[in-house]
């Protein structure tokens, strides 16, 4: 049996695929047991296919293999051995997510430089920029936990948010899922007051995350007109395969 090999072509569609499965995926984070355990697992797919799309630049790929790779060891660790102390550790909980959003912060600078060194758009083109998109809602998500890991309380959470019954205490496990949530919300700017920061240094998170979503629309719309601009038509400048 011959092997199944993937186009390079659909590198960033399959990022695309595993970040919308995860996003649908979202409600299973504020269960508990096995099926939040899928969530995280949901999640780990997305950043083994991230390093998938990038395996063809061997610089890129080994500086992310070694970003994301003390993540994964977390996450099999915690899963296998929940008892280790180590696994408990609220800077060791923290380091790992300051860990993942420099990994996905590789992936969307990645995408970024393929686009804006590309002179046509494609259609895998366009599901990297979207995916660079979600990604950087991933990012943010990360560092607002790894902030109310080591300092909790950064953020104020409405009560019977995040599958906590109200009066009951909202523990960095449960905000785990607000939090991403949140960033989402903060990203595009809709803001629904239901999960706010509480220190300088999440506010100042917040304020960034609001200023690069609104840049990356800005500055990827125009680049997107841009190269359709260029190219003349507006059929001849989306082609399914990727000539690189």
């Amino acid at each position: 049996m011959r092997p199944v090999r993937i186009d390079p072509g659909h590198r960033f569609r399959l990022l695309l695929a595993a970040l919308a499965l995860l996003l649908t995926a979202y409600p299973l984070i504020q269960t508990e047991g096995i099926t939040r355990v899928s969530f995280h697992a949901f999640f780990q797919l997305v950043l083994l296919v991230g390093l998938f799309s990038i395996r063809r630049a061997r610089g890129w790929f080994t500086v992310g293999a070694l970003l994301v790779a003390p993540p994964i060891v977390d996450f099999w660790g915690e899963l296998c051995l929940p008892d280790l102390a180590l696994w408990r550790s609220a800077a060791v909980q923290a380091a790992s997510h300051v860990l993942t959003a420099a990994y996905l912060a590789l992936l969307i600078v990645f995408v970024l430089r393929d686009l804006f060194s590309s002179r046509e758009v494609t259609t895998d083109r366009l599901y990297g920029a979207l995916s660079a998109y979600m990604l950087t809602a991933r990012v943010f998500g990360s560092l607002y936990t790894a902030r109310e890991l080591v300092a909790p309380g950064s953020f104020s959470i409405a009560e019977g948010l995040g599958g906590v019954a109200t009066g009951g205490e909202q523990t960095p496990l449960h905000s785990q899922g607000t939090l991403y949530y949140f960033s989402f919300i903060s990203l595009t700017t809709v803001g629904f007051g239901d999960v706010a920061p509480s220190s300088a240094t999440a506010q100042m998170l917040v304020m960034w995350e609001s200023i690069v979503g609104q840049a990356f629309l800005t500055i990827l719309v125009a680049r997107l007109v841009g190269l359709h601009v260029a190219a003349g038509t507006g059929t001849g400048a989306m082609d399914e395969a990727d000539p690189s």
